[in-house]
């Protein structure tokens, strides 16, 4: 089957016979049902996700930043929510516009670490809204996660034992490179992010010489796993030393994965007693946002 992007565009030359009437409101009903079709015969479907993920954002900036509703409504709005046929010539005409500013963004070039953040993540938008950040960060394909604390607070990243233990994981699974792309500006698309490509066998000091300190994320080329790195609060102590509060990772990834990593990594089991130390430290300066802590604690003794 086509991807619905594609499906779409070929829509345009002749669309009274698959819509009846080419109409807006027409093709949106397509859409549903074809993008339904797809997902029943578990095609992959990242590509399309992205692609009108990013055709709203444009739209709403078209429209002075109008983010309360969908692209279609926005179009229809734009013809007074009179004229659905109009409203269909209009939806092309953005259409073509955007794929012409956003070109770079084609299937072919849609890279395969950008579809294996998605069967990982649920989107990078997600890692800016603090309190569903567990619940929703991860994809519901990934069915194991661990919180590791401590984990290095100058580069909010894993520690050496960590990163061996990764690593081990990693070339024991031949899960493949892994890549990193930080948090801070802002992203809310995987699509032209920059990334950082590590191959398994960098070292340590290697590894941290090449990424810069702050919140980022680093999965899998094969989609396997991942992980998120959150420190939220930065304070310096009366020796003038870095010290970031709200410091730990998310680990998730399939059952091999992270059974893997345990043998490798014994210490993980204190992770979590870990993170509620550093909350009690931290507390009489800064409240991290922890309303999704309690959910995750159920989550780790479920699986005791």
């Amino acid at each position: 089957m086509k991807t619905l992007v594609d499906k779409v565009i070929e829509l345009q030359k002749r669309p009274q016979l698959t819509l009846g009437r080419a109409t807006l409101i027409n093709l949106i009903k397509f859409m549903t049902g074809y993008s339904a079709a797809l997902e029943d015969n578990e095609i992959d479907t990242s590509y399309d996700d992205e692609f009108f993920n990013q055709f709203q954002i444009y739209i709403e900036k078209s429209h002075f930043n109008e983010f309360n509703q969908g692209w279609w409504h926005l179009i229809i709005n734009e013809n007074d929510g009179q004229d659905d046929e109009k409203a269909f010539e209009t939806f092309y005409k953005h259409l073509e516009t955007f794929r012409t500013e956003f070109g770079s963004f084609s299937e072919d070039k849609y890279k395969s670490h950008e579809r294996a953040f998605y069967q990982i993540f649920n989107g990078l938008e997600l890692f800016h809204m603090w309190s569903r950040r567990y619940k929703e960060v991860f994809n519901q394909c990934i069915k194991e996660k661990l919180l590791l604390c401590p984990i290095n607070p100058y580069e909010l990243f894993w520690n050496e034992e960590q990163f061996k233990a990764i690593q081990r994981t990693v070339q024991e699974l031949d899960t493949g490179s892994m890549y990193v792309i930080d948090l801070v500006p802002i992203r809310t698309s995987i699509v032209n992010s920059e990334y950082l490509e590590i191959a398994v066998d960098t070292s340590y000091e290697e590894c941290c010489e090449l990424i810069k300190p702050g919140r980022k994320v680093v999965y899998s080329g094969d989609g396997s796993w991942g992980a998120y790195f959150s420190g939220n609060h930065t304070v310096y102590n009366f020796d003038n030393i870095y010290l970031s509060g709200d410091v730990h990772a998310l680990l998730g990834g399939s059952s091999d994965f992270i059974d893997t990593f345990k043998r490798y990594y014994p210490a993980w089991s204190e992770g979590f007693k870990n993170y509620e130390k550093e909350l009690e430290k931290i507390q009489d300066n800064y409240t991290p946002d922890i309303s999704w802590l309690a959910d995750f604690k159920k989550y780790l003794d479920s699986k005791d």
